[in-house]
């Protein structure tokens, strides 16, 4: 089964690059239709962003490290066909009338004026390259989303199994619990019921099940500090106690939760 698992992650791998092929090829050709519509808006140095949803444009300002978006064009879809029917500016407002600003301003104008020329020619565009990739992208997202459910339910087998096997040992000898890593690390917490529960659980074992085998008695051994007079420090310690009809379900949540810290 383990080895199953990691046959099924190596899929996943490879269905993961088939989908990002896709995405590539089809953002790159969103980019070569998209992009000259809006040649007449940049600067020199500007930058295009052409994505699934938007048009960025962006302008690198002095001060800043980055490339400020001083417009973006989104892609606004109607449900009922799947087709994008609109496009939708979104740019910042400011009260500065620098040199950066007021250029801002005006390649604004030239976007706005290109969306109300070739607003149809540009959903158009967009929606031809989205029909033309769709077929593709579907496939090899369903394909990656299988693996990927198959992967879910192989863990879930692994799990029970391992859980089953937790519980067999578990009526047999005590189960030790390792501090979880992290410089908080502490042992695990027990929960017993909607508001209980059991602090730093360093050992557990289950004594005798009901007759339904619903409930069970358990001992469990917690982790505690206790004062040291002689040498005037706190020392770790514990202390074990038993607890009667605690649910199935509960032991079964505590010991899956834990499992990895399990000895």
């Amino acid at each position: 089964m383990i080895q199953k698992l990691e046959t099924l992650k190596e899929e996943v791998l490879v269905k993961e690059q088939a989908r990002d092929l896709v995405e590539a090829s089809r953002k790159q050709a969103l980019q070569d239709l998209l992009i000259p519509y809006f040649t007449n808006v940049v600067e020199e140095k500007d930058e295009i962003k052409v994505s699934l949803d938007r048009i960025e444009f962006l302008r690198p300002q002095e001060g800043y490290s980055y490339d400020k978006t001083y417009l973006e064009v989104h892609f606004r879809t109607d449900w009922t066909t799947g087709e994008a029917n609109q496009l939708n500016t979104s740019v910042y407002s400011s009260s500065g009338n620098d040199e950066w600003e007021l250029k801002r301003l005006i390649s604004v104008g030239k976007a706005a004026q290109s969306i109300l020329d070739f607003q149809k020619e540009i959903l158009a565009a967009y929606n031809s390259v989205m029909l033309e990739f769709k077929e593709a992208y579907d496939r090899v997202r369903d394909e990656e989303w299988a693996v990927m459910r198959e992967i879910s339910i192989v863990k879930k087998l692994i799990k029970e199994g391992d859980l089953a096997t937790l519980l067999k040992r578990a009526e047999l000898e005590e189960i030790h619990f390792r501090k979880s890593e992290g410089r908080w690390g502490e042992y695990p917490d027990f929960s017993i019921g909607y508001k209980d529960q059991i602090n730093k659980v360093k050992k557990i074992q289950i004594l005798s099940k009901s007759y339904s085998g619903k409930s069970a008695e358990v001992k469990v051994t917690i982790a505690t500090q206790g004062w040291d007079d002689e040498n005037k420090v706190y020392i770790g310690t514990e202390y074990t106690s038993n607890w009667p009809k605690i649910k199935m379900s509960y032991i079964e949540r505590f010991l899956t939760s834990n499992i990895t810290l399990t000895k």
